[in-house]
């Protein structure tokens, strides 16, 4: 793999693939599971699936997730239509609804200190045929105002108008947005010809707004995860309960419920996380967050939990790892070429869920284990402007660094390896705090 400029790539003697007699060696296996786990039990990270961690501490190193910096940003975007040709009077209506939502947004819902709103730089109507095109556009909308959601509708002509209502959210500002960034299309209705008709052109407006409301609500409380530790997890779960009533179609109701479920597994209250996931896949079926976030907290309960004392024959129910390993192969098999990062994540999950069926066993494929945390680390290369990317590039050095220690059958314990791994992590991790505990693990690994 060839890093970007700016991050570390992988050491030079990753080409190959290591053998497949992979049996460690007995008489030196605790000591490797007690360097995997101290390990892993200072970077809860490896829970990438959907933004869960068993104990904030674990995940943050000054014992909360991150403050949300300043107000929450809000780009409004122009309306865009969904058709080849753009016609005079459907831009003209895209720029009124354009118009009608950011005086809405301005006066109703911004608060200096707290929630900004602003324009996009590009006041052209865009227009586009697929989601791609629209997500691009709304990307360089949001970042054209340095913002952290844009909020915006599409237009689909016709004699009978349909709106869709969309946001894109930022995936390096807020809490949750690096788990669930990018364009969100939640809620569509028809109304009727809005060229002609002032009713419904009304009704579709009223419709913008109120979705609108509803969004920022449910995004600024999104924010209240980084605030206060457990009580700001608290508070955003009820703001977050408060709105779902608000959330009538099947996209956005799913989209709610699994904000909710990340808020209760980081608030360790997994039957609730359960509970919310479920619902997610009750109002779409087809959700992979929401699977994985169920994925997630059957691995916990596994004894996958990386920490002191974990993955080991005594704790770890091995039929339930088998089980879930399956689960992840499948994920991934339908996630295809996913263009919302969701497959890196389950890459991750992945291969440290084999991991801890190898420390279970005594054996197993650490080809295949490695092969899974470099798939992980390779996503930078689509983009390194992602923050959390760059976070889940370096949680795969790291951990690579971890697996070239483990003493095996065919392949020793390799330091100067496990030193350039650490090494390539702490240059690519964004966060000092990580930074340096990344330094502190090549450091204290003594070469021969």
């Amino acid at each position: 793999m060839a890093a970007k400029e700016g991050s570390a790539g992988p050491p030079p003697d990753d080409a190959e693939s290591p053998e497949r007699n992979t049996a460690p060696r007995r008489r030196r296996f605790s000591r490797s599971q007690k360097v995997i786990g101290v390990f892993v039990a200072v970077f809860g990270v490896l829970t990438g699936a959907v933004g869960f961690v068993p104990d904030l501490r674990e995940l943050w190193p000054n014992g909360d997730p991150p403050k949300l910096d300043g107000s929450v940003n809000i780009v409004i975007a122009e309306i865009a239509l969904d058709t080849a040709v753009k016609k005079g009077w459907e831009e003209e209506v895209a720029h009124r609804f354009s118009n009608k939502l950011f005086a809405f947004v301005k006066s109703e819902i911004s608060e200096a200190g707290h929630i900004e709103v602003g324009r996009s730089a590009n006041r052209d109507v865009g227009n586009y045929r697929t989601e791609g095109e629209r997500a691009e556009r709304l990307r360089r909308d949001l970042a054209s105002r340095d913002g952290h959601i844009a909020i915006s509708g599409t237009l689909v002509p016709g004699v009978v108008t349909r709106l869709r209502v969309e946001i894109y959210l930022d995936r390096n500002k807020l809490d949750e947005a690096y788990q669930l960034g990018g364009l969100q299309s939640l809620a569509g209705k028809e109304f009727g010809d809005i060229a002609t008709n002032p009713a419904a052109q009304k009704l579709a407006q009223d419709y913008l707004l109120e979705k609108a409301r509803v969004y920022t609500d449910l995004i600024v409380a999104v924010g209240e995860y980084g605030t206060e530790g457990r009580r700001g997890l608290d508070r955003s779960l009820r703001a977050m309960h408060a709105l779902l009533p608000k959330l009538t179609e099947p996209a956005e109701r799913s989209f709610g419920w699994l904000l909710i479920g990340n808020a209760e597994a980081r608030a360790r209250r997994q039957k609730k996380a359960i509970q919310a996931y479920h619902k997610a896949l009750d109002a779409d079926p087809a959700s992979v967050r929401a699977r994985l976030g169920l994925a997630e907290i059957d691995y916990l309960r596994a004894g996958g939990s990386f920490s002191e004392g974990m993955c080991t024959p005594q704790v770890s129910r091995l039929p339930t790892l088998r089980k879930l390993e399956s689960s992840y192969q499948a994920l991934i098999a339908r996630l295809g070429n996913d263009q919302h990062d969701l497959r890196p994540r389950a890459e991750f999950a992945l291969a440290r869920t084999r991991l801890c069926i190898l420390l279970v066993r005594g054996k197993g494929p650490i080809d295949q284990i490695e092969a899974g945390f470099r798939a992980a680390a390779a996503v930078l290369e689509q983009d390194g402007g992602k923050t959390w990317l760059r976070t889940l590039t370096a949680d795969a050095y790291a951990m690579l660094g971890a697996t070239s220690l483990l003493p095996l059958q065919n392949r020793p314990p390799d330091p100067a390896r496990a030193r350039r791994y650490y090494q390539a992590a702490a240059e690519t991790t964004p966060d000092a705090s990580r930074r340096a505990m990344y330094e502190r693990r090549r450091d204290g690994i003594s070469l021969p």
